[in-house]
C-alpha cells in the first residue's frame, strides 16, 4: 500500500508550453526556436483575458462580445455591441450583403501577429450563435509533432 502513495520522484513533471511575462506583455517560447512573442498594452489586456477563460474554463473558449466588454470602456463596448450584426454601407455607398461583426483578428491582436500566425491565439468553436476566441497553450508541441 505504501507503494501505490509514494510519487516517483524520477518522473518530473514536462513543462509543455513558455511563459507570460508579468502583464502579459511577452510570451517567452520553451522551445528556442520560436522567437519571443510580444504585445501591445492592449493586445496584453487580450491575452490576459483568454488566458483567464483557458484556466477557468475545461474549453477554454470566450465568446466574442464577452471579451470586447472586457476589454473597452462600457461606452466602447456599448457602441461595438449597437454596431455589431448591422448591415454594413459600403465606400461607394450601397449596402453590403454582410453584416458588421467586431473581430479580433481584424483589430486588436491581427491575423499577421505572430500570436495567431504560430497558434497561440485561435478561433474558438460558436457558443450557440456566438463565435469565440481561445488561447492554445499546446501550440509548442503541435509544431513540434508536425516537425518530426
Amino acid at each position: 500500500m505504501e507503494e501505490i502513495l509514494k510519487p516517483d520522484l524520477k518522473e518530473k513533471p514536462r513543462n509543455r508550453c513558455g511563459i507570460f511575462t508579468e502583464g502579459f506583455r511577452e510570451y517567452r517560447p520553451r522551445d528556442k526556436t520560436i522567437e519571443v512573442i510580444r504585445f501591445t498594452a492592449r493586445q496584453a489586456e487580450v491575452i490576459k483575458v483568454l488566458y483567464e477563460a483557458h484556466q477557468s474554463a475545461i474549453d477554454g473558449e470566450i465568446k466574442r462580445l464577452t471579451l470586447v466588454d472586457s476589454i473597452y470602456s462600457a461606452r466602447k463596448a456599448a457602441e461595438i455591441r449597437e454596431k455589431h450584426g448591422q448591415k454594413v454601407i459600403r465606400k461607394d455607398g450601397k449596402e453590403s450583403s454582410y453584416k458588421y461583426e467586431w473581430r479580433l483578428e481584424k483589430t486588436v491582436i491581427k491575423e499577421s501577429h505572430p500570436a495567431w500566425s504560430l497558434g497561440l491565439v485561435k478561433l474558438g468553436n460558436k457558443i450557440g450563435k456566438d463565435k469565440s476566441y481561445k488561447l492554445d497553450l499546446d501550440f509548442e508541441s503541435k509544431k513540434q509533432s508536425k516537425r518530426k
